[in-house]
């Protein structure tokens, strides 16, 4: 005899975008092409999440960590509160992203070239094929640092110090301060 959920799902309608197996939200549309209600705040077009709103906009549960916002992942909490699925290798309690590894173990997604066994940036690419986020200046294919731009055309993390212009050497230059 068929669940009452799989009762319930056998009446819903299915995406109408080719190849899409998922079930529709709104417009004949799943989430992925664009069905589900959108945020109510008027300058965003991501899906909402929870009370009208988007996660960057308050929507989604939140950490029950006191003074934690971060979004819950599960068990109320999210995952630097002890939330999300942990690597299934003795003694790593980092996240696992997939197969039940972490990254460090074999977890993520990897490049998509047949001899790299690098994790994949975006694309389905790793950095040195091609994935990551790529530099805003028109005709650049460097990789963007920050800002959306390489380091060539303004990207990268600059020195904290006043009136420094260089780029920041090492992450704790905010405690390098001029000498009275």
């Amino acid at each position: 005899m068929p669940t009452s959920s799989a009762r319930r799902n056998a009446n819903r309608a299915r995406c109408r975008m080719p190849e899409c197996g998922k079930f529709a939200q709104t417009r004949g549309l799943c989430k992925a092409h664009g069905g589900g209600s959108r945020c109510r705040d008027p300058s965003c077009q991501k899906l909402a999440q929870s009370r009208g709103l988007c996660i960057a906009h308050g929507g989604g549960r939140r950490c029950a960590f006191d003074g934690c916002s971060k979004l819950a992942q599960s068990k109320g909490f999210c995952i630097s509160h002890g939330g999300g699925r942990r690597c299934h290798v003795a003694d790593c309690d980092k996240f696992a992203q997939t197969r039940g590894l972490c990254k460090a173990h074999g977890g993520g997604s990897r490049c998509r070239d047949p001899q790299c066994n690098k994790l994949a940036q975006s694309r389905g690419l790793c950095i040195a094929h091609g994935g990551g986020r790529r530099c805003q200046f028109d005709g650049c294919q460097k990789l963007a640092q920050s800002k959306g731009y390489c380091i060539s055309h303004g990207g990268g993390r600059r020195c904290t110090i006043p009136n420094c212009e260089k780029f920041s050497q090492v992450k704790a230059a905010a405690s390098l301060t001029p000498s009275s």
